[in-house]
């Protein structure tokens, strides 16, 4: 039987990616390629609860809901949950990069988790802020903030900034909204970026050999 510590250590010692620019789009990276084989970051409860820790500290500028600190059922409906709204949104990004059909199953997933009410509350300066109250109790303090920052994309944000790793050499699926000026950020990461570029120059130099010894 497996020791609950051990998932303790496992979660709080993976090493999440932040590359998306974005909350909905970091949630997506948690399923990835590394060294050529898919692996899934969310795989346990404390994962979920793990990354989203990390997450809030990447993203301090999201929309905060109503009960989101006080959060402490990280149980597998709340993964699974996560999990479901990670499969919509990669599919929902996926087909706007693609330009692709949207599927309404996607949609509708992202509706159920962007359920909520928008009101004002006094913050502690004394000024106005919004407060947000989800209508899923048991998993939308979690989803909600998730499902804003998708929307935001979707609605507010230049669409064609919405890019997917260029580095076809090891199959990468990460997601990224392009912040740079000029828009021409091609790859998730410099390690994406340098792999890529190392294959190219390798099939140019073996090209250029092949030719020369013809």
């Amino acid at each position: 039987m497996n020791d609950p510590d051990d998932k303790t250590q496992r979660a709080e010692s993976m090493d999440f990616v932040f590359v998306g620019e974005a909350l909905a789009l970091d949630l997506v990276n948690t399923d990835v390629v590394l060294r050529g084989k898919r692996h899934d970051f969310l795989s346990v409860p404390e994962d979920a609860r793990c990354w989203w820790d990390e997450a809030t500290l990447h993203h301090p500028g999201r929309e905060v809901v109503e009960g989101e600190a006080e959060t402490t059922c990280w149980d597998a409906e709340l993964l699974d949950a996560l999990k479901q709204l990670r499969a919509a949104l990669r599919s929902l990004f996926l087909a706007l990069i693609e330009r692709q059909p949207i599927q309404r199953h996607d949609l509708e997933v992202l509706n159920q988790a962007a359920a909520g009410d928008r009101q004002l509350a006094i913050g502690s300066d004394g000024t106005l802020i919004p407060v947000y109250r989800t209508r899923m109790p048991a998993t939308g303090a979690i989803l909600l903030p998730i499902a804003f920052s998708a929307l935001q994309l979707i609605t507010e944000s230049e669409r064609e900034r919405l890019r997917k790793c260029d580095n076809e050499s090891c199959s990468c699926m990460a997601l990224f909204y392009d912040t740079t000026r000029n828009a021409t950020r091609r790859w998730c990461s410099s390690n994406c970026m340098h792999r890529s570029r190392s294959r190219e120059r390798y099939r140019r130099e073996k090209e250029a050999l092949a030719g020369a010894q013809r």
